[in-house]
């Protein structure tokens, strides 16, 4: 699992970045500075870059992971709704394939939390799959 995490960073920042073109197309910049939409949107990726195991604690990357994967999805999901909203457009479709993108990682840990085998717990012996 630890492999696949450093495999998926490449496709959580394209998710990201992707985010953040969509919050500069809706027009968020009007609301608030360039420099928090890029922030909120790459928060997922700080999480997972800053949360390695074998750094930090297992239970504190489990739980920073989990809360950087359901923060991307829903932001993801709540900007598509919202470009959406707007009408159908290729952009539309290039936003969605690249939200998808990045919400690969994130899926992937939602599933593998939800099936008790995202990392081993601090007590075994790294047996456990």
């Amino acid at each position: 699992m630890i492999g696949a995490l450093r495999r998926f960073k490449l496709t959580l920042i394209v998710g990201c970045f992707t985010i953040v073109a969509m919050l500069s197309e809706l027009g968020a910049r009007d609301v608030f500075p360039a420099w928090v939409g890029v922030a909120v949107a790459l928060f997922p990726v700080v999480l997972f870059a800053l949360t390695k195991p074998g750094e930090s604690p297992l239970r504190v990357v489990r739980v920073a992971h989990l809360i950087a994967s359901i923060w991307y999805l829903v932001l993801a999901s709540a900007l598509l709704i919202a470009f959406g909203s707007r009408g159908a457009s290729v952009e539309l479709a290039i936003c969605a394939i690249g939200a998808a993108v990045g919400a690969i990682p994130c899926g992937t840990v939602l599933y593998q939390t939800a099936v008790d085998r995202y990392l081993p717990s601090d007590d075994s012996n790294g047996d456990r799959r």
